[in-house]
This record gives structure tokens, sequence and C-alpha cells, in this order.
């Protein structure tokens, strides 16, 4: 599990401090923290894949586990108050966001044909993408609370911490809609409205156009026409807010953004270039 490139973002965390403190961090609470991390990461993909209709339910209680000794390792560290509101928030927000997601209209397939339902999921703030992952953004956080001078303790802000929070924001956004950049025609075979199939349904909404998976060319030219160079330009600006927000901590050239941020940005500017390349 950790060559998954999560395991690190805390020791990567780390190393955007001052050697002051850095002091203030055993390297025993940074290992407990990338540990804690890659547990997180494999809960939501269990997560996620159940709520995909493609999980098994067998796993759900490793998920649970994996989530019970992720949030333990947080108190038994003693962090600031401000920590634990935080950590309450986002996993509430993960709970409301699973909700709507259930509460939210499917698309029916029949004998291939898609019906779209009359109101569509909003998709318009792309930042609230992260909202089901934002959680992967503690245990980073969790190191910027160590190294804090003084303890945050109710209404204190620590500006480093709302800077990286901010970074995880945008950077797991564009991230989830990376994700849906690739996934949309399998989320729509599973009758599943993604933020950029969404792209393909409301114009195909507008202009009437019926749409079938077993006769997939329409999909593919409402995809090129409609969604995928408005995605890659999405996915690009999320990363642009994510590198301001990480040059407020620092001006080096950081692994959380070698690592997390690059390879999205390459990503986007190679479909951009296949674009223009067939337009």
């Amino acid at each position: 599990m950790r060559n998954e490139k999560v395991y690190s973002w805390p020791k990567w965390t780390a190393q955007l401090l001052s050697a002051e403190q850095q002091k203030k961090v055993s390297q025993a609470d940074i290992a407990k923290l990338n540990k804690a991390q890659i547990l997180i990461w494999q809960a939501l993909n269990i997560y996620d894949d159940f709520f995909d209709g493609e999980g098994k339910k067998e796993d759900l209680p490793i998920a649970n586990s994996y989530s019970r000794v992720f949030i333990q390792t947080f108190y038994n560290l003693e962090l600031s108050n401000n920590f634990y509101l935080l950590l309450d928030c986002l996993f509430a927000n993960i709970d409301k966001t699973n909700r709507q997601e259930i509460l939210q209209n499917k698309l029916k397939i029949d004998n291939g044909s898609i019906i779209i339902p009359k109101k569509l999921p909003d998709f318009s703030k792309p930042e609230n993408l992260s909202k089901k992952s934002l959680v992967l953004a503690l245990a980073p956080l969790a190191i910027m609370d160590l190294a804090s001078q003084t303890k945050i303790k109710t209404s204190a802000v620590n500006n480093n911490s709302n800077y990286l929070l901010n970074f995880f924001k945008y950077a797991l956004s564009a991230k989830q809609l990376s994700d849906d950049a690739k996934d949309w025609l399998d989320d729509l075979k599973n009758g599943q409205i993604n933020s950029v199939n969404i792209l393909i349904l409301k114009e195909a909404q507008k202009k009437k156009i019926e749409l079938n998976l077993n006769k997939p060319q329409k999909l593919y030219l409402l995809f090129l026409g409609q969604a995928a160079l408005p995605s890659g330009q999405k996915i690009s600006e999320l990363c642009a807010k994510a590198r301001t927000e990480i040059k407020k901590i620092t001006l080096s050239n950081d692994k959380l953004t070698q690592k997390i941020i690059k390879p999205l940005e390459s990503a986007a500017n190679k479909a951009k270039r296949f674009y223009d390349n067939i337009s």
C-alpha cells in the first residue's frame, strides 16, 4: 500500500516547514500519519466502489475499521480544538454528499437508450468535487498543527493550515474532475451522472438529441465537442488555484505540487493538444 503517493503526503507537508518548525514534529508522528493516510485512502476507495454499485458488502467492515483507526490516530496526537472541529466538519460533508448522491436522479437505460431526467445535478462549482475526499487533507493538516508554535484552541486560525486546506480543496477537486473525464462513458453505462458527462447530457437535452449506448458515435462527438475542452480548462484552473495557495506557504519547488498538481496539469495539456489537433 505504501507505493500509493498519498502515503507520503504528511511527509511532504513536513518538508514545507521551517527548520525550527520541523523540530516540533517527530519522525514517529510523521510515520503514524503516513499510515493513517493510506488507511483512509483505502477506506474511501471501498466506499466509492460500494456507492457505485461495484463494491462488496463484505468489504464495508474493513473500510469502517480503517476509518476508525484513521480518526483515532488524531485523537492520540492531542491536537488543537480547531483541528477536531475541522475533522468533524469534513466527515459530515462526506455524509451529506453521499446522501445527496443517493437521492440524486439517476439515468435510466432502456435497450441502450439513455433517458435523461428533467432535473440534473448541480456541478456548477468544481471546487465542491473534493467534498467526498477532503478528509485526505487531515493528516497533512495535523503536521501543520503539530508544528504550530502555539496550539490553536478555539477561534485562533493558523494561516498556513488554511492555505494547505485550500490547496487540497482545489487539488482533490481537479483529481476528481480528471477521474470523471476518464470515466464519463463507463459512468453513463452505469446510469451515473458525473461532472463531465453532464455536459453531454445537457447538450443532448437542449438540442433534443437521442443518445444510445449501442450507437456511441453521438456520445463521442458530444464528448469531444462539449465536454473534453471545458473539463480540461477547469482542471487547469483548479490546479492554478492550488499552486497559488501552496505558494503562500513556500516558494520552493515542493513535493506536493510536483506529485499531485503536475501530473494533472500534464494530462489536461495533453487533452488540449489532442483537441487542437482534431479541431
